[in-house]
């Protein structure tokens, strides 16, 4: 553990005085909330007063008491595991000290699981149940994930929404006119969300003449803020200088000059005056400066230079656009603000009968939602001071991690717990206003600044040291964003030394211009139905330039990440890997075009997260499902089950069964099923009809996620998903799915019919759901994720996509301002009453989108990319490009602002042309959209064909039983051990070679009693590929797949990760961990991780290359366990083997499988060109290897043998072949 900084020690020593501490990314704030949890552990139980009781009896209890005065908040699960893992680490570290305290750490530990470290959310639940009475709650409610919260107040509203239409109510019938029924939904949805925004301040009762005033209010007053940065602009104001001190030779821009500087007094003087913008004569002044800022129709030489002309042209641009702003706000037509405002307190009587509908259900079943938590613990300590004194006066010491990210019912409740004592030592948090990122979930960075700002001047204390980031990439980010994140900006200073004095930082433009050829390529590649938008365009071309940066930077093994010297030296720059690089997006909405091309480029990468979980396909089956197990009337439901992958019944069949009298669902379950059923499908129908009445009477016998899990068993569809594309994934959603069964079972009542109808509610709005994770966090691999997935994280690489996004997406039906409450964002009011209505809540929205950009900068470790696609350098968009092209130059990475004295300028690498790396030894794959692909088949149904072409399609294809057939090794050195066994003689019982095997004798060795020798070695390998041999051999394989070979240390991490696959192991972790390490350390296992080229688990197939007897050629199917390639000597194969036999056992076993590695010596040389220099059986047990030269004349050898093992079955009339 590093030493603590000044800044940080200060920190951690201060008493008597709350402590609010302002923390840069990466500066370690998170560690300084621990160590100060752990400095008050260690005062009380070492300090004054606190030896006297630690060897008494119940010493227990003292460490509980002392453990209890402290209680910790973290932002996140995670971020509580962790604080009480360090925790526990330090008491552990204690106890191996002989002091007097030891006893005392000892009991700490003990009772570490009681901590009252955990979330918000965790703590308000603890109190609440601390004090029911007091709440007025059952003691045992349960607590609602966002999801289920917000798939309830979706249902609520649709029922609502339907009793009010069908009495056609006159208010909801407006309102769903005006809004469509979907948006007047989601409408309401967001309203109940967000009911402590609106319902507190009285707006469910407010008139609609009250609220039209308050708009119009706030209409006037952002009139006046317009007005405000109109004439203080210092586009008005160059434009006036240059009117004043240019004199121009042209008599109609001298006319014009004299008139801007006319109308610009005019209006200071009227802005002087009350309500300006009401004022007529102020109107005509706009109109008239607007008329005049212009330089058309003027003479190109007035006797002006370039600049000055180019300069005046610029600046009166912009003020027209910005007198035209302030013309159409203030001629906007008021009068509909009356009509909107009616609109609206329908509306908002609407959300709230809808939000007492859903207090209501919650009240019955006794259920709390995230808000709830906090609003009724905070409500507690405001109404009950009385009752909760002694909870508030128990803790002493109140930590609090990410506080930036509260929001104010979180900050009532820490002002009651802290009460008297909130400045005088009894909280002590952390945060950073430049990273509050999360408005969305109602966190207000004002919280952070207020509760700071009211603390004693001691306890205001910042951390600026980073120990993240090289000093490049901290240079560039204070130059970007010190002046932009507000005058409270704390410089970063950097804590590791510069590796090298080239840019850190680099700016990645795909340019059209630069890349038409290849954004034609990717144009005829998405042809047909559906063209990508231009916006979309430049993405696509903008991804391929990441994929093929990243390709180059592979390829080329660019040093750019820092690696610290074991010996403790000096750290050096390694070569990038995969797994070092993140790729950062504001949205996911367009991540399919970045996948295709890293797909392209043959970059192995993962999606974190998404929020598209309940729209996949494996979850619509298991719905339909559960569906048809529930109604047995569904039809719907049934066709879409009976034709999914659980019973994969066809189209065709389901038309039959649809003809049947009562339909569907009596053709299905009814006696007889129709004739016109082909025999497969009646029996595929027979099979699916009986599972389904099995499932129906099981369901209300056993839990939800057991009924799930029997109906996978029965139908195999989780194995069928596996053959599918992203069949992994599919399966993981699958595995996610029932574990929310499980968990619905556990805190649920309604049974089946209340799961279905929770899946409905949240396949029909989907709830921002991740998908099941599918990969362990240290797969070598690049990651995409969101900026708020990779907040708090950090990466060597990171790549900032998409910077050219525009600030935000199509409004909320509805928005909510302190300024002037609810507003509707609809056609119901004029645009530019709309945006000045909104104009608040739009600055607060813009200055998150900076503080997101300044977390995706600071995630960088090592190296920072910031990429876009673009038309060309001048037509930028987007608020992050724009502020960035104010400060630096795009196209050679100069900065051009103006930074503090002292501050290091940035240094930036630019990159405009598309990188060429060299192309991979597996070239490029086309893929095809499935536009398409329609498109080619209906270009080929389209033409002409004979007739005999037509028919020749028509009758079934025979089966040719002469055609090639699928061999494997294993059939092969089956038919070699049929062949070497004399006749009379029986082959051993795999139990029983099992059971020789495990007595441990070796080849030779006299068997008990005088009995004969036995030669166990020809049938070891046997013997242990079955039974539990079987799985272990599995499971070793599993993990030799996935695992870098160059970082033995995450061996223990792929271990228990593909050990979460498997019920059981037949045999400790511990023991395989050894036996892999062992393997890694060899010098076999040292070349594989230096291995130039590498493929693990290869799957081929390799076709004999002649035909046998006159039949077509048999074709081999298996995998090459490794096969690399060494950077001096060549190809090797290598195949691992988990036989439990000794040392000296080795050459007899390994001769057992003399015949595979030439079959696959073979089949290599075939699919490399080249023949491999060796073949190798790598015995992982004793740690030895069998190696077998190859070349043509082993080669030769290994094809007659396999050619007349394969000629010797026709000739002996195997069928096999045949």
């Amino acid at each position: 553990m590093s030493v603590l900084t000044p800044e940080q020690q200060v920190c951690i020593s201060l008493r008597n005085v709350s402590v609010g501490i302002s923390a840069g990314a990466g500066c370690g704030k998170t560690r300084v909330l621990t160590e100060r949890f752990l400095r008050e552990l260690e005062e009380a139980l070492t300090g004054p007063g606190a030896q006297s009781s630690q060897n008494q009896p119940g010493g227990w209890e003292q460490a509980s008491n002392i453990l209890n005065q402290l209680v910790a908040i973290t932002f996140t699960q995670r971020a509580a595991r962790e604080l009480v893992h360090r925790v526990r680490q330090t008491c552990e570290q204690r106890l191996s000290q002989r002091d007097s305290a030891r006893d005392l750490w000892f009991n700490l530990w003990r009772v570490l699981d009681f901590a009252r470290i955990g979330t918000i959310h965790a703590f308000c639940s603890t109190l609440l149940r601390r004090f029911p009475v007091e709440a007025e709650l059952d003691p045992a409610f349960q607590v609602l994930d966002e999801a289920a919260s917000q798939g309830l107040i979706y249902q609520v509203t649709e029922t609502l929404l339907q009793e009010k239409l069908a009495s056609l109510e006159p208010q909801t019938m407006d309102l769903a006119f005006a809004l469509g029924l979907e948006r007047l939904t989601d409408a309401i949805v967001s309203l109940v969300w967000d009911r402590t925004k609106w319902r507190p301040g009285g707006f469910a009762e407010i008139s609609a003449e009250t609220l039209a005033k308050i708009w119009k209010s706030r209409i006037l007053e952002t009139c006046k803020q317009y007005l405000a940065q109109f004439l203080g602009s210092e586009e008005l104001r160059q434009l006036c200088e240059i009117a004043e001190k240019h004199q121009p030779s042209s008599e109609l821009l001298q006319q014009r000059c004299r008139e801007i500087l006319a109308v610009a007094a005019a209006l200071n003087v009227l802005a002087q005056l009350p309500e300006p913008s009401e004022r007529r004569e102020f109107l005509e002044s706009l109109k008239q400066l607007r008329e005049s800022a212009r330089i058309d129709k003027a003479p190109r030489d007035v006797g002006w230079s370039e600049d000055i002309r180019e300069n005046f042209r610029t600046a009166a641009q912009v003020v027209r656009q910005k007198c035209d702003q302030l013309l159409e706000l203030l001629t906007a037509d008021t009068e509909s603000l009356s009509a909107a405002a009616k609109l609206m307190t329908n509306l908002l009587r609407l959300a709230d009968e809808a939000a007492k509908r859903y207090e209501s259900i919650k009240k019955e079943q006794s259920a709390l939602d995230f808000s709830d938590l906090v609003t009724r613990a905070a409500e507690l300590f405001r109404i009950r001071r009385e009752s909760l004194q002694h909870f508030a006066e128990e803790i002493r010491l109140l930590l609090v991690d990410e506080f930036q990210d509260t929001d104010r019912e979180q900050e009532e409740l820490i002002r009651g717990i802290c009460g008297a004592e909130l400045t005088a030592g009894k909280l002590f948090f952390v945060g950073d206003y430049k990273q509050s990122i999360y408005r969305f979930r109602r966190a207000d960075p004002e919280v952070f600044r207020r509760l700071r700002s009211a603390l004693p001047a001691e306890g205001q204390r910042a951390l600026t040291q980073n120990f993240r980031s090289q000093p490049g990439i901290l240079h560039f980010v204070n130059a970007l964003f010190h002046r932009v994140l507000g005058p409270e900006y704390e410089p970063l200073h950097a804590s590791r030394p510069a590796l090298g004095d080239n840019p850190l930082v680099e700016f990645l433009w795909a340019l059209e211009s630069d890349g038409q050829e290849r954004q034609k390529e990717n144009q005829g590649q998405t042809k047909g139905v559906g063209r990508q938008s231009k916006r979309g365009d430049l993405r696509a071309l903008e991804a391929d330039f990441i994929a093929r940066r990243l390709r180059l930077m592979f390829d080329t093994g660019e040093k750019l990440v820092a690696e610290r010297d074991p010996g403790g030296g000096q750290p050096t720059l390694r070569a990038v890997r995969p797994g070092d690089v993140v790729i950062l997006f504001r949205a996911l909405s367009d991540i399919d075009l970045y996948e295709k091309a890293l797909r392209e480029w043959g970059i192995d990468y993962y999606l974190v997260g998404g929020h598209a979980f309940y729209a996949q396909q494996e979850i619509y089956d298991l719905c339909n499902l559960l569906r048809a197990i529930a109604d047995p009337a569904d039809a719907l439901s049934l066709a879409g089950v009976l034709r999914s992958s659980f019973f994969g019944l066809k189209d065709e069949s389901l038309w039959w069964l649809s003809k049947a009298p009562g339909g569907l669902v009596n053709g299905f379950y009814g006696g007889n099923l129709p004739e016109e059923l082909e025999p497969d499908q009646r029996k595929a129908v027979e099979r699916a009809r009986n599972i389904l009445l099995a499932l129906r009477e099981l369901k209300d016998r056993i839990p939800l996620a057991e009924l799930i899990t029997q109906a996978l068993n029965w139908t195999g569809y989780d194995a069928l998903l596996l053959t599918e594309f992203l069949g992994e994934r599919k399966l993981a959603n699958l595995r996610k799915l029932i574990e929310l069964a499980r968990e619905f079972d556990r805190v649920d009542f309604l049974g089946l019919e209340g799961f279905i109808a929770r899946l409905a509610e949240f396949v029909a709005f989907q709830p921002a759901e991740p998908m099941a994770p599918l990969i362990w966090e240290s797969a070598d691999v690049v990651r995409l994720m969101t900026i708020h997935q990779a907040k708090g994280l950090e990466f060597p690489v990171v790549i900032v996509a998409d910077l050219s996004r525009s600030a935000r997406g199509p409004h909320a039906v509805v928005r909510f301002s302190e300024d002037c409450g609810p507003f509707l964002c609809t056609d119901v009011l004029p645009d530019a009453l709309r945006k000045a209505l909104a104009a608040p809540e739009d600055q607060k929205d813009l200055q998150e989108l900076f503080r997101l950009f300044y977390v995706a900068c600071t995630r960088a470790a090592d190296y920072l990319i910031l990429s876009a696609g673009l038309s060309s350098l001048e037509k930028l968009t987007g608020p992050w490009l724009e502020h960035l092209a104010n400060y630096f130059c795009l196209r050679t990475g100069e900065y051009r602002g103006q930074l503090p004295e002292g501050w290091p300028e940035p240094k930036v690498k630019v990159t405009t042309q598309l990188p060429e790396p060299q192309l991979p030894e597996k070239p490029r794959q086309k893929t095809f959209s499935p536009e398409e692909i329609l498109s080619s088949l209906q270009t080929r149904a389209a033409a002409p064909r004979s007739s005999e072409d037509i028919l020749r399609y028509l009758p079934p294809i025979p089966v040719d039983r002469a055609g090639q057939r699928e061999l494997s090794f294993s059939l092969l050195r089956g038919w070699e051990e049929e062949l070497a066994i004399p006749k009379g003689r029986e082959v051993p019982p795999l139990a029983q070679v099992s059971s020789l095997a495990q007595e441990g004798r070796e080849e030779g060795e006299e068997s008990p009693a005088g009995s004969p020798r036995v030669d166990l070695s020809r049938w070891l390998a046997t013997a242990d590929e079955a039974g539990p041999g079987a799985v272990t051999g599995s499971f070793v394989h599993e993990v030799l797949r996935y695992l870098d070979f160059s970082r033995p240390e995450t061996v223990p991490q792929w271990l228990a990760a593909v050990a979460i696959r498997y019920d059981e192991l037949p045999e400790s972790l511990e023991s395989l961990q050894e036996m892999i390490e062992r393997f890694l350390n060899s010098p076999r296992g040292q070349e594989i991780a230096r291995a130039e080229k590498l493929f693990r688990e290869a799957e081929f197939l390799f076709t004999w290359p002649e035909p046998i007897l006159g039949r077509q050629s048999p074709y081999f199917r298996g995998f090459f366990d490794c096969l690399y390639r060494d950077r001096a000597r060549g190809w090797v194969l290598l195949d691992y083997k988990t036989n439990r036999i000794s040392e000296k056992q080795v050459p007899a076993v390994a001769e057992e499988y003399r015949l595979q590695l030439e079959l696959y010596g073979l089949a290599a040389q075939e699919i490399l060109g080249e023949p491999p220099r060796e073949l190798v059986l790598y015995f992982l047990r004793p740690g030895k290897e069998w190696v077998m030269a190859w070349d043509e004349t082993a080669a030769s050898q290994a094809r007659e043998r396999i050619g007349a093992l394969l000629r010797s079955r026709v000739n002996d009339g195997d069928r096999g072949l045949s």
